[in-house]
């Protein structure tokens, strides 16, 4: 009873220390110990291994001082970091592991936990982010993972898959990747095709990089051409294609990212800036007032495909000379589609991907619209389609909302966990070992950033939905006749 006594009066202390920032794991971490050291027999289980556990009262209390001790390091050197201005943000305890992590804005809805279809791809790919000798390394340990060129070389029919996948854009409409695509299907589900030395894994993997090939190969070539038609028929000038925008984001955390990292967002003409002239007014140091002199936490950047000056007053805003008088940026981003579909519910929810994208650009570059162009050409004889999404990043909207209570902080989250992996060995090569295993290296991810899981967007995504504006460009008369 004195040593169940005397471990309850550990309690305040550690509730105490729990008021430090700390991670959401680690307050789990410590009710689950006060409940395994003072609670009932019926109670007590141990919160690492699961058991059971008889332990006497004294070696229990010896055991949560032990965890109360190493709770203490992590406030002391937490203390330490905050006073010494290094990091202020809760559950910041991670340090940068070099060189920075770059998070490209369209990986941001798969990283944000929106859609996780492909969030083993992305740790992978920022894991070893310019670090080929650690990768090599690594592999030379736990042996090579296969990327897509060495699952070409083991399948045994690299040069029939390599000309499936240059064939993707020959046609020029959409004819052509659904035909390699059906090529894929079809090799691969012939009997003795491939090799007998690909297991199950890699073949799945090898039909998922295929396939990531195929829709890059068409999306590349068909780009220009998207570009192109999307001018023509919105009579609209483009330019800035191709145009990079990065910002670095402070070690301070999100709100201080989004208090003075970005620039403000506004109704503006980047083309009236000049080729000298800045990014949308973006901050001449990558980092906040409140970072200066420190490096950034890590990057965000991206290229537009397009931007196009639009009259924002009224469409009739024109001088004598027919120049547009008030005029604002906007962003366009190009998305070649496969198929044709109407715009419902269920389908621009799939769309939020790119519409993040977009949002992404808008911060970047100081913009409150921004336009998604989803452009079909079907097959021969068929007609080309081409629908827009607008969308609105201005100073309330859903979708700034989405972006900077959401999307912003998940960015800080996932860079600690990749710092973390980063750091220690033994975990970064089990990752390594899973990267020819989809599922396998899924559900690690989810392990690791159970962030993932939680998403918490209550009415945030009905609302973005809710604010698009959709609309279908149509040719004239005239150019179809021409055509």
């Amino acid at each position: 009873d004195t040593s169940r006594a005397s471990a309850r009066s550990l309690v305040p202390m550690a509730a105490a220390a729990a008021a430090v920032s700390l991670t959401r794991r680690a307050r789990r971490s410590l009710r689950g110990c006060l409940r395994w050291c003072v609670g009932s027999k019926q109670q007590r289980q141990d919160p690492v291994i699961g058991d059971k556990d008889d332990k006497p009262i004294g070696d229990r209390c010896y055991d949560f001082t032990c965890v109360l001790n190493n709770l203490a390091q992590r406030v002391r050197r937490q203390a330490t970091i905050v006073s010494e201005g290094r990091v202020s943000w809760p559950g910041a305890i991670v340090p940068v592991q070099p060189p920075i992590l770059r998070l490209r804005c369209s990986d941001l809805a798969v990283i944000s936990g929106i859609f996780t279809k492909d969030i083993g791809r992305s740790f992978m790919k920022a894991l070893y982010q310019d670090l080929p000798e650690l990768k090599a390394a690594d592999e030379a340990i736990v042996g090579q993972q296969p990327g897509l060129q060495e699952l070409l070389g083991k399948s045994g029919q690299a040069e029939a898959l390599r000309e499936i996948i240059a064939s993707s854009a020959s046609t020029r409409d959409v004819e052509g990747p659904r035909a390699a695509k059906r090529a894929v299907v079809e090799l691969i589900h012939t009997e003795g095709a491939l090799s007998d030395d690909m297991t199950s894994a890699e073949v799945t993997s090898l039909w998922h990089e295929v396939s990531h090939a195929i829709a890059g190969e068409y999306g590349n070539e068909m780009e220009q051409s998207g570009l192109d038609d999307y001018a023509t028929w919105s009579k609209r000038k483009l330019y800035g294609h191709q145009r990079f925008a990065r910002i670095g984001l402070p070690q301070e955390g999100p709100e201080a990212a989004a208090r003075s990292s970005f620039p403000e967002l506004g109704k503006q003409c980047i083309s009236e800036l000049g080729a000298a002239g800045q990014v949308a007014g973006a901050p001449a140091s990558p980092v906040s007032e409140e970072g200066a002199g420190r490096k950034p936490y890590l990057f965000i950047s991206g290229h537009v495909d397009a931007l196009a000056d639009v009259p924002w007053a009224h469409p009739a805003a024109l001088t004598a000379d027919g120049e547009l008088e008030d005029r604002e940026t906007v962003v366009v981003e190009m998305k070649n589609r496969f198929t044709t579909s109407s715009y419902t519910r269920d389908t621009l929810i799939q769309r939020l991907g790119p519409v993040l994208q977009v949002c992404s650009y808008c911060r970047l570059m100081g913009l409150t619209r921004g336009e998604l162009v989803d452009y079909t050409r079907q097959e021969s004889g068929g007609a080309t389609e081409m629908k827009v999404i607008d969308i609105d990043m201005s100073e309330g909207s859903a979708a700034r909302e989405l972006w900077d209570n959401h999307v912003l902080p998940r960015m800080y989250e996932f860079a600690q966990v990749i710092y973390h992996v980063r750091a220690d060995d033994d975990l970064r090569r089990k990752v390594l070992s899973l990267s020819s295993n989809t599922i396998e290296l899924q559900k690690l991810v989810f392990e690791l950033c159970p962030y993932l899981l939680k998403r918490k967007l209550g009415g945030v995504i009905p609302a973005v939905l809710d604010s698009l504006v959709l609309r279908t460009l149509e040719r004239e008369p005239a150019m179809e006749t021409k055509s």
